[in-house]
């Protein structure tokens, strides 16, 4: 099994730009 710490960051790298893409077109 991998680091915890090492998915959390992988997940939140992944989400990055999915949330801010989301909030672009939210706010548009």
């Amino acid at each position: 099994t991998g680091s915890p710490d090492k998915a959390d960051a992988a997940v939140r790298d992944f989400m990055a730009p999915i949330l801010s893409a989301l909030d672009r077109m939210l706010l548009s």
